[in-house]
């Protein structure tokens, strides 16, 4: 076609660029693409914050939206960015914990115990660990297994004392009675596990089915070491913390996480719940969250004021660990690619 005026030429133009847009391409989509189209999904992404301290923070808890913390026995709380001392606080506290809608803290002498900012003492001796068991907060001494009713903690112990075993023996009159009573032991930790309270005593898991105390229920496997720190229940398993790994208790079987599994340490030495079915270790050299199979590190190179983890709280998508150098702060916030 050949354009013969002025305006003809400009037809001629719009035409061959009508046709070459609507044209169709050339190339096609070869049959065996090496990619794929990928959806934008949303993702957690870590951001993280550091709280540095003077003192190491030995305990972190979250309660009514509040993050509270004790540094060299003292209690205080996380205020933009700042951590405030909180006035008329026990003085001496060791550890915090948020139990059955309440704060508690611990001391050398006693139980402490905060509603609606109303502090009280609950009990007047030392206790090791706290836990909920049947819907009740319970605490442990050294010694002895108490339950809290009625704004007071009260020994569970049965007036036939702790047994060995729930077998009578035949006495020489004919009578019979239960084996002899027996002391619990050092205790060190306690958790709810499978509806049954589970001790922590002399390095390994122990358990109490009513008035039967049993040592030795553990039918395979045994722990990586007899050091041992800490003691959490999530899900179908009883994690323990050592200076050789996890010990892992499902049922009455026993295996241990190690660096050969992918633990990035394992001198252990607290846990914690996560908020998607994770589990959070603290260790003597930064933080692990676990996820399935998957672990992932957080040092004090990047994340963390310091090394030394000595507790770790989760509420909601955020995570507080107390180390020797401070809080370090973890957000989980969606992203999208």
């Amino acid at each position: 076609m050949h354009c013969t005026s002025f305006v003809g030429c400009c037809l001629l133009a719009l035409l061959t660029l009508w046709s070459n847009a609507t044209a169709q391409p050339t190339t096609r989509r070869p049959e065996n693409p090496l990619y794929e189209s990928v959806a934008d999904e949303i993702f957690l992404q870590e951001i993280g914050e550091k709280i540095p301290t003077d003192a190491p923070v030995a305990s972190v808890a979250v309660y009514d939206g509040v993050v509270y913390a004790i540094s060299d026995g003292a209690l205080y709380r996380l205020k933009q960015g700042i951590l405030e001392p909180v006035d008329r606080a026990s003085e001496g506290l060791k550890q915090l914990f948020t139990l059955d809608g309440a704060l508690w803290g611990t001391t050398d002498d006693g139980v402490y115990r905060m509603v609606s900012g109303d502090v009280e003492k609950v009990f007047d001796e030392t206790m090791v660990d706290l836990c909920v068991h049947a819907g009740t907060v319970h605490g442990a001494t050294k010694t002895d297994l108490f339950r809290f009713e009625n704004g007071s903690f009260v020994n569970i112990k049965p007036d036939s004392g702790w047994l060995t075993t729930n077998t009578t023996m035949i006495m020489e009159d004919g009578s019979q009675v239960l084996a002899d009573p027996v002391r619990l032991g050092e205790i060190e930790g306690i958790d709810s596990y499978s509806d049954t309270l589970h001790l922590l005593v002399a390095g390994k898991p122990t358990l109490l089915e009513g008035a039967v105390y049993r040592t030795d229920f553990v039918e395979w496997g045994q722990m990586p070491s007899a050091t041992t720190r800490d003691m959490l229940a999530l899900g179908s398993r009883l994690f323990l913390t050592t200076d050789r790994g996890v010990a892992v208790l499902r049922g009455s079987a026993l295996t241990t996480l190690h660096g050969d599994d992918g633990l990035p340490y394992e001198d252990t030495t607290c846990l914690a719940q996560g908020f998607a079915g994770d589990l959070w270790i603290g260790t003597t050299t930064g933080a692990i969250r676990n996820v399935g199979d998957k672990y992932h590190y957080f040092g004090a190179d990047h994340w963390l004021p310091g090394n030394n983890v000595h507790d770790i709280a989760v509420d909601g998508q955020t995570v507080y660990i107390a180390t020797d150098g401070g809080i370090g702060i973890l957000r989980y916030e969606p992203y999208t690619l």
